[in-house]
This record gives C-alpha cells, structure tokens and sequence, in this order.
C-alpha cells in the first residue's frame, strides 16, 4: 500500500495535468453557487415586519429547492468525476489539454451504474441509521440516558457504513465484477482495516480547508479536485492489490503442477 504523502503527491501531480484541477474545481463551484447564494441573499421584505406567513414560505421552498438541486448535480458530477479519474490512472483515457475537452471527457465517463451503486449504498446507510435511531428513541421511553448512547451508537455505525462502502464506485467503474449489491459488499470486505486510514488521510487536508475559509470558498478550486484525486488514487491502490494477490493465489498452484 502506498504512504499518505505518496498518495497525496500522486494526486497534486494528477490534477496538475493540464490544469485538470481547473475544470473539475470550478464546475464544481459553478455548480454550488445556488446554495451558497441563499447564504447570503434574503428579500428585503422578509427581513421587514410585514412580511406574510405566506412570503416566508415561499422563501423557504424556494432555497430549499436550490439547494437539493444543487447538491444533487454536484453528487452527479462527482460520480464522473471519479470514474473519470479512475479512467485515466488505468490508463483507458488521456487528460487532454483544454477546459472543454477534459469537461466533455469527465461527462462521457458518468455511468449510471456507478450513481446507482452510490445512491444504494447510501440508502442501506440510512435505513440501518434510521433503525438505530428508532431503537434509541424507544430506550428514551425507558432509560433516558440510553438514548444520548443510542445517537451515538447510530452516528459511529453510519461512519463506519460510509467509509466501508466507500469504494462500491471504484469497484462498479472498472464493471468486471458483477452488480451493484456485489460492489457494495466488495467494497465493505476490502475496506476491512481501510477505513480509518482513509479517514485520516480526508483529515489531513483540515489545513486547507481552513485556507479555504478566508479565500470565501474559492481555495475549493484546487482543494475539492486535490481531495477527488487523492481518494481514488487510494481506492486503485487497494483494487490494485486485491487484484494482484487474486491472481497470485491462481498462478501458484500452476507453477507448483510444473514443477
């Protein structure tokens, strides 16, 4: 397995192709700048003493709206955004020069295999959340402060689910695996021992987002593509190595025939 730093210097290389980072980062922040304006544009009249209950409401579902559209479009470019990535560390595409031809690539490598992998992996997180969640709240009935344990039983499990799934895309891109059920649980098999080393590799990149604070968000350029790079450049590594010690195990037993 390849160190933090070699991963993290692989990815910094990676996105610099080109300046590939310019393209992912600022679709990226195209993309999130309906939410971010509902931070900071409110009608004068809401902020009045006449405004209507009715106003309100139609303030609030319109953001509301923004904001899930917004969010979803960034998950659905994230998820071409990996495959992509994947694509070109396994050598299947090139980072060609030019904003628009590398958008174009990024957007022909969206599969919907790889967003169904994704928004099942995060259904079976919820649902098991949600169970716990329900458990805690029936031990508030009894014992309250089984409850405050509950919460945080529900939280660690829905960590501990993301970062075991975390891979299913990975798996699902390179499509020689089977179906979506069979990458999730690939994925959570090969995570076993992973998932805090991921998760502190996503921690060592708080310096900038604390950069990224006082640049209002524009430092997300280079952070968010960094980050993406940096997560699949992990995710190849241990399919790499999976992959090696299969065929390892089918290799041996022939050279010991011929012997």
């Amino acid at each position: 397995m390849k160190t933090r730093g070699q991963i993290k210097e692989e990815a910094k290389q990676l996105i610099k192709t080109n300046n590939l980072f310019i393209t992912i980062g600022v679709i990226t922040l195209l993309l999130a700048l309906p939410s971010i304006s509902v931070l900071f544009h409110q009608p004068l009249h809401l902020s009045s003493k006449t405004f209507s209950p009715g106003d309100y409401f139609a303030y609030s579902a319109a953001t509301n709206v923004l904001s899930v559209s917004s969010g979803l479009f960034i998950g659905l470019f994230q998820v071409a955004v990996y495959g992509y990535l994947l694509d070109v560390l396994d050598k299947k595409i090139e980072i060609r020069q030019g904003f628009l031809n590398q958008l174009t690539d990024i957007i022909k490598s969206f599969k919907l295999r790889n967003f169904i992998t994704v928004f099942a992996a995060g259904v079976i997180q919820f649902i098991f959340t949600f169970i716990l969640i329900i458990v805690s709240a029936c031990f508030f009935l009894l014992v309250p402060p089984l409850f405050i344990i509950g919460i945080f039983i529900s939280m660690f499990v829905s960590f501990v689910l993301t970062y075991s799934f975390y891979i299913s895309i990975f798996i699902s891109n390179r499509g020689n695996d089977g179906d979506t059920i069979y990458s999730i649980q690939k994925s959570r098999v090969l995570m076993n021992g992973n998932k805090l080393t991921l998760f502190i590799q996503q921690l060592s990149f708080i310096g900038w987002g604390i950069l990224n604070v006082f640049t209002l968000g524009l430092l997300n350029i280079y952070i968010r593509p960094y980050m993406l790079a940096a997560d699949t450049i992990f995710a190849k590594d241990i399919l790499d190595k999976y992959e090696a010690e299969k065929i390892e195990a089918k290799i041996e037993p022939t050279v010991e025939l011929n012997k």
